[in-house]
């Protein structure tokens, strides 16, 4: 859960293909925010809501590197 009180979700894409970035206000109707990784090799992710409000993401990437990426739930 989000500081603003949305919940934030990372999730693989339509036949497990891609990393999408989902959230929602009551955690029964979901909106993408973000697509996060457009290649199929995306791994299980890692969400963390930093104390300088950013969202990050970690998932492993062809089961050979681990990507990292950071969001700022604001837009900004």
């Amino acid at each position: 859960m989000l500081r603003n009180g949305k919940l934030a979700l990372a999730i693989h894409g339509e036949n497990g293909n891609g990393l999408l970035m989902m959230v929602s206000g009551d955690g029964i109707a979901w909106r993408e925010a973000a697509v996060l990784e457009t290649e199929p090799e995306a791994g299980t992710p890692y969400l963390l809501h930093t104390g300088d409000n950013r969202i990050h993401v970690t998932y492993s990437w062809r089961q050979k590197l681990v990507r990292h990426v950071s969001l700022d739930p604001s837009g900004r």
